[in-house]
């Protein structure tokens, strides 16, 4: 975790643009790699495995957002 956790930070706020946001979504794809950690392959990269977790949980997170309103 110690080794992936800021790189995830970045990437996080990144995708999301709020401190908060990112933070949670961090812990959730953590949460999410420790509970489907029975199909992990040893062929695939960690970090690969882990940043697709990230990104999805990101997605997961900009689809639960309300739609922007009319600029104005």
């Amino acid at each position: 975790m110690e080794r992936y956790q800021r790189r995830a930070f970045a990437v996080a706020l990144r995708m999301l643009g709020r401190r908060q946001d990112a933070e949670d979504v961090v812990q959730q794809a953590f949460l999410r790699l420790y509970e489907a950690r029975a199909q992990y392959h040893p062929r695939w990269r960690l970090s690969t495995w882990f940043y697709r977790i990230l990104a999805n949980a990101c997605v997961d997170e900009l689809r639960r957002r309300p739609p922007p309103g009319p600029p104005g």
